[in-house]
């Protein structure tokens, strides 16, 4: 829903600058032709009317205009200091929740959003058999909210999760010692991004081609540095023999408690080597993406080639087979004559070099399936969220965690984002209002367009080349009209099962299945 919302943003801001620009050319055509006894008429014209005019008047209008002097301190001139002014009183009347480490106009919005789509979820009836994608929206978000579940069938559900993936030996220690009993470190990442949609190592996905935007083409980027293992591994490195922060604390609590919870005849001992062993490979993944950020700076670069042509990146692993599993979801076939496009080539050669010749099987493997714990382990385990609240509390400054019908809010509104459009706009959102100003629109394409013919300083074949841009604009208004296609939004979650609430007679899912299932989902969309 953000991206969407972005993306309308974006486009209304375009249009705006085109209607000024149209605003003031017609404005300018106007003038020249007034004599001085019509530039005086009219401004004698305008005086009145503006004396007269309904300014405000509107119940929205009255609304922010109110907002806004509020927030407004008369107790500092505007000369003297505008940010006092302006800001001041904003800041007075808006303090920072204590489940919140920042507050903000945007801030708001996002809550007043997260307190409508809550109204919605609690006080939408919803049909437990026969099920629509709605039905199974407004299902989801009561069983997160069941705080009955007995913790035992939560941690039961989440490791028969983490069996979809291989993920049932965690953690490994002592090493196994055939050591073939452990998926690779190329075919446990395939699993997890096709089961789960989330991306370790590497970002591999389809995206439009940077050399003909209406073709498309697989990608590869190397991740964003921003795992709490990798904040902790950064204030490590700064940190050399001092005392641990609380902050660090808090994370390596929460490793601990995870290992001890899945493999209690580990002994202290134990666990602290499988936490050392953790840290030392996401030690040198951090190094590897910090050397590789300083390579390429904020530069974009593309480098297209075939997937054989991926064999000079590294040798010891089979490029196409391992995309190969990706797209047999899709029931797409590659040749190694597919087209690829990298944004980098430092980042792959180094950190594939390294996993090859530097670590053991056991050691990706504990690494990766820790990284899934902690992306996946909150939505299933209380006392998983609770230890990841510690972590916010310590690194934050945060005083409570969220309400958990926040949290589930925003669950929700992650993996199952177009049901949840949905029924936000159904309850929200007006289709003549839409229809407005998607005419406004038009008119707004149709005057643009007769500018771009007027234009002199256009030769012919620019203006043509304009013309055929405007004509492939996309009208990105209010929210996409697939959003009410229940052919189109049944079809997308069908595989996800009725959901009923845990108890009598016995819900079908957990909430932690109905997400991972939503989850395979949107890997299958990433790869059209």
């Amino acid at each position: 829903m953000k991206t969407i919302e972005s993306k309308v943003m974006i486009a209304l801001w375009i249009f705006g600058l085109w209607t000024s620009q149209i605003l003031v050319e017609a404005r300018r055509g106007h003038e020249a032709i007034l004599t001085p006894h019509h530039k005086a008429t009219k401004i004698s014209k305008t005086s009145k009317s503006s004396h007269f005019s309904n300014v405000c008047k509107t119940k929205a209008c009255e609304h922010r205009a109110k907002y806004i002097t509020a927030s407004l301190n008369k107790e500092y001139k505007p000369c003297d200091s505008f940010y006092d002014h302006v800001c001041s009183n904003w800041m007075f009347y808006h303090p920072i929740p204590d489940d919140k480490s920042s507050a903000s106009v945007l801030e708001g919005l996002d809550d007043k959003l997260t307190e409508d789509l809550k109204a919605i979820f609690e006080n939408t009836t919803y049909k437990t058999e026969n099920q629509n994608v709605t039905d199974k929206v407004l299902g989801a978000y009561k069983n997160c909210m069941n705080t009955s579940i007995p913790e035992k069938t939560q941690f039961y559900a989440l490791t028969e999760v983490l069996s979809r993936v291989g993920g049932e030996y965690w953690p490994v220690w002592p090493p196994p010692k055939v050591r073939e009993v452990l998926p690779t470190w190329d075919q446990l990442y395939t699993k997890i991004h096709t089961e789960f949609a989330i991306d370790l190592l590497f970002v591999i996905g389809v995206d439009k081609d940077p050399k003909n935007v209406s073709n498309k083409i697989i990608s590869i980027e190397r991740p964003s540095a921003g795992s709490d293992l990798h904040l902790f591994m950064k204030r490590s490195s700064r940190k050399k023999n001092k005392p641990l922060d609380p902050k660090d604390l808090a994370y390596l609590t929460l490793m601990a408690s995870c290992i001890k919870a899945f493999n209690p005849k580990l002994s202290f001992k134990q666990v602290k080597r499988v936490i050392l062993d953790i840290i030392w490979f996401e030690t040198n993944v951090t190094k590897i993406l910090e050397a590789a950020e300083n390579k390429t700076g904020t530069d974009l670069k593309f480098y297209r080639m075939t997937i054989a042509d991926l064999r000079n990146i590294s040798e010891h692993v089979d490029w196409l087979q391992m995309l190969q599993r990706l797209f047999d979801t899709v029931n797409v076939t590659l040749t190694p004559e597919e087209p690829v496009v990298l944004n980098e080539l430092y980042y792959f050669k180094t950190v594939v070099d390294f996993i090859m010749r530097n670590t053991s099987r056991h050691t990706t493997y504990n690494y990766m399936i820790w990284r899934l714990i902690r992306n996946i382990g909150p939505i299933a385990l209380p006392k998983l969220r609770e230890l990841s609240f510690k972590i916010s509390q310590a690194s934050r400054g945060v005083k409570k965690d969220i309400p958990l019908s926040t949290r589930c809010v925003y669950y929700i509104g992650d993996v199952m984002d177009f049901p949840t459009g949905r029924l936000y706009v159904e309850r929200y959102f007006s289709k003549e209002a839409k229809k407005d100003i998607l005419d406004l629109v038009n008119e707004l394409k149709d005057a643009f367009s007769a500018s771009i013919r007027r234009t002199k300083w256009m030769d012919r074949s620019t203006k043509a080349h304009a013309l055929k841009k405007l004509d492939n604009m996309v009208k990105l208004v209010g929210y996409s009209d697939d959003l009410l296609n229940d052919t189109y939004l049944n079809d997308m979650f069908k595989e996800v099962r009725k959901t009923r609430l845990y108890g009598n007679p016995p819900m079908t899912e957990l909430f932690i299945c109905v997400c991972v299932r939503v989850l395979v989902l949107l890997c299958v969309f990433q790869l059209f």
